[in-house]
């Protein structure tokens, strides 16, 4: 009797023991899950304006993993962060609504950058309706709207770059439907003065990040005929001829196609 008390004692401390070391494992490990050890990364780049004044609104783009849903708009994480060729830091950001779209600066910076590619081109040869540059402004300012209500509709990504907090370029892109791990980049435009920087190439790619879409093995788009700055541009990123075809807000006898594979690229990785 003696004997079988004192291990039964022994064993009813051992079990205390135990359940305090459990109880006190939980509370620490519970109170470690309440605070996170990762700082938030911050690319500080403008919200869109809720009215035209307000561009000098801004916001944090690439925030803690502890508040996404928090901050927009989101920047993309990792390499989507780059440096011009003046070391100003180019900031690539997913608009994921139009709240985050500064609407009236995008459009500023879609008819600027088309009317300063076709500055030389007569107007005949944009279209046989153009008989001003007046007509080339509000096709383009329609053009943009177009962009816009696609994007409402859910049929686009629409992707922003960022200098300096400014806006000066951004992207449109679909999936395509016919075809596994490709897209269709709808529009790309960047304003005159912040061209030739490396803008244009960062969006253009911004498909293919980690957070999108990594998986593309190809980007298709669909350029005018006319634009030899534009298909030149393309060609230096990788892009070939391709007998491709889809219904555009341009008339497609004006256009060509131009496609990337990721295979035929691979050596520039």
């Amino acid at each position: 009797m003696c004997v079988l008390h004192g291990r039964n004692t022994l064993l009813r401390r051992k079990s205390l023991l135990l359940f305090t070391l459990f109880f006190t494992s939980v509370s620490l490990f519970g109170a470690i899950g309440l605070t996170s050890s990762k700082k938030p990364v911050d690319c500080s780049a403008p919200s869109a304006a809720s009215d035209s004044s307000a561009t000098a609104t801004t916001s944090r783009a690439l925030c803690s993993t502890d508040s996404l849903d928090e901050v927009k708009p989101t920047a993309l994480f990792g390499d989507q962060i780059f440096e011009d060729k003046n070391q100003n830091e180019i900031c690539i950001v997913v608009a994921k609504s139009v709240q985050d779209i500064d609407l009236e600066q995008s459009q500023d910076i879609l008819v600027r950058s088309f009317m300063d590619a076709y500055e030389d081109v007569p107007l005949s040869e944009l279209s046989p309706e153009f008989k001003s540059t007046g007509d080339v402004r509000r096709f383009y300012e329609n053009y943009f709207k177009k962009e816009l209500e696609h994007f409402k509709e859910g049929h686009l990504f629409w992707i922003q770059a960022f200098v300096n907090n400014k806006i000066v370029g951004w992207v449109t892109f679909e999936l395509e439907p016919l075809e596994i791990n490709a897209a269709y980049m709808n529009l790309l435009v960047v304003a005159p003065e912040y061209q030739k920087i490396g803008v244009g190439r960062h969006l253009t790619f911004s498909i293919c990040s980690e957070e999108l879409f990594p998986n593309v093995q190809a980007i298709n788009l669909l350029i005018r005929k006319i634009n030899t700055e534009g298909y030149n541009f393309y060609y230096r990123l990788g892009f070939f001829e391709f007998d491709y075809h889809r219904d555009n807000f341009v008339d497609t006898s004006l256009l060509t196609g131009l496609r990337w594979e990721k295979d035929k690229n691979a050596h520039e990785d």
